[in-house]
């Protein structure tokens, strides 16, 4: 791989590095007010929307505990404003 190849794929990680979870969720996920699975929900949807993989990540997901999927009444902004990567 060339320099300006490289230098494509930084621009890139840096502009798509809000999309991935680094699955460090019991740091968002332990400021919730329910069991939510943030980390596996995001991870899940980054198998449907970068990978491709939707039977995979639809699948995974009805898998996930029922609690772990309600986000009833559940404020993600807190998660969200936990997270150390945005």
């Amino acid at each position: 791989m060339g320099r300006a190849e490289g230098a494509q794929l930084r621009e890139y990680a840096t502009a798509t590095d809000h999309l991935w979870c680094r699955g460090c969720g019991h740091i968002c996920e332990g400021c919730l007010n329910a069991p939510v699975a943030v980390a596996d929900t995001l991870r899940y949807r980054m198998y449907h929307e970068q990978y491709g993989e939707r039977e995979l990540a639809r699948r995974l997901y009805a898998e996930l505990p029922s609690a772990a999927r309600d986000l009833s009444g559940v404020d993600l902004g807190l998660a969200e404003a936990a997270c150390p990567h945005g």
